[in-house]
Parts: C-alpha cells; structure tokens; sequence
C-alpha cells in the first residue's frame, strides 16, 4: 500500500511472532513481488522529503522523547477507545445490522456537524499537510473517535492508515509546541505511534527509513523506543 516491501516483511513476521528464516523468505518475495506489480500499474509509493533533520543534541534528544512519551499515552487513548466502543456497541445491540446502521449514521451526523471529510476514509490528503507542518490542533481526537465509531459498527476498513494519520497530526501539533520542526514532529509521530500500537518497533524503523529517507534515523529509532516501551499492552492487535 505504501510502498515499503522490507517493512511491510517484518511487519508480518512481528505481528505474528513467527520468526524464522522461512516466514522472511516466503515474506519478502510476497510483499517485493506485490510492491513492483504496484509498480507496473504505475502505484506511486509513499515518499516524503523532510526538512533538514535537527542535530542530536542533549536537548534535541529529550525533546523527541518526550513527543514519543506523549505519543504512548494516545496509544493507550485510541486502544481504550476502539475497545471501548466496540464493547458498549455489541453490549447494547448483538445485531451486527443496527450496530451498522447506529454507527453509520453517526459517521454522517458527525461529518455534517463538522462540515468537512478530512476524518472519512484513509485519510492520506491530511497527512500530507501535516508533514508540511500544517494541521487542525483537534485532528488526532476527531480521528480516533471516527475511527472507533467506524470498528466498532462492523466497517472494517483497517486501522493502520487510521493509525499513521493520528500519530501524524499529533506530532505535528506537538512539535511547534516543544520546538520541533512540525513536519518532522509529523513524521516523528507517524512512526512512533505505529510502533506503539502495532507493537511492531523493528517494522516501524524499516517503515521510517522506506518512507523518509535514512536522515535521522537515530531520532526516529528513540521516538519508537519510548513510545513502544511507555504504551504498555494497549495496541491494535491485543491488550493484557
């Protein structure tokens, strides 16, 4: 989808703990085979140009771990949500029809209310602008509810994409408060919370390098640390 095969071959294999040489064979000429079919139907990958990295200072350093420590606590905001709300939902209707039809209309009541469509979909127009430093400071929060409306109705559309556009306009919203460049604050946040919410840290560094660029790996290779190792067991996948 993004255009990054070697991340996307980890990623099978952290996800399912299954790790041998076998998985990442069979892995990497699946997802290198899907990413140049991709290239033949002229799939564009995802690429992003960063503004010049900072340095890796002392207080640089404290700066994208506290951004990737913020970032561990909406991981555990958007977990606690999408669970939430999937439990209240099935708890108040077990026909998967009206949880669709009571979760759909709030999509459309709320995107009404709200007079845009930036929170429907993947997503990706937004993303965009948030990396080039420009975002909507309630954008994470609006994202997260959509989203956890949207599961929790039975509308499974995936949550990665949901995942990368929160942590996007989050580290966005952060950075020009702490004195991080926004679109690397973006970027930042993007890889951060896809760590923590996948529990995937390998795939997510792979995912920075595929996707940024190899500048400033080693803020982004903090950024997953932190936030992988401060967002406990609230993820996408399980919560123990």
């Amino acid at each position: 989808l993004f255009g990054t095969p070697i991340a996307a071959a980890v990623f099978s294999l952290e996800v399912t703990r299954a790790w041998n040489w076998r998985g990442l064979l069979l892995g990497m000429v699946s997802s290198v085979s899907a990413f140049v079919v991709a290239q033949c139907f002229a799939v564009v990958p995802v690429r992003f140009e960063l503004s010049p990295v900072l340095g890796y200072q002392a207080d640089v350093i404290l700066k994208v771990a506290l951004l990737a420590l913020l970032c561990a606590g909406v991981c555990i905001l958007f977990a606690t949500a999408l669970h939430k709300t999937e439990f209240f939902m099935g708890k108040y209707s077990s026909n998967p029809y009206v949880r669709a039809a009571i979760g759909g209309l709030l999509i459309v009541l709320f995107t009404v209310a709200l007079q845009t469509t930036d929170y429907n979909g993947a997503g990706m127009d937004v993303i965009k602008r948030a990396i080039s430093g420009e975002v909507r400071y309630s954008a994470f929060l609006m994202k997260i509810l959509f989203t956890a409306i949207t599961v929790a109705a039975g509308f499974k559309g995936g949550e990665i994409v949901p995942t990368f556009f929160i942590g996007a306009t989050f580290g966005c919203l952060i950075g020009g408060l702490i004195g991080i460049n926004e679109g690397l604050a973006a970027a930042l946040g993007l890889v951060a919370l896809f760590a923590g919410m996948t529990k995937c840290p390998l795939a997510a560094v792979l995912l920075a390098i595929e996707v940024f660029g190899a500048r400033g790996i080693p803020l982004f290779a903090i950024a997953v640390i932190v936030t992988y190792g401060c967002s406990g067991h609230f993820g996408l996948y399980e919560r123990r």
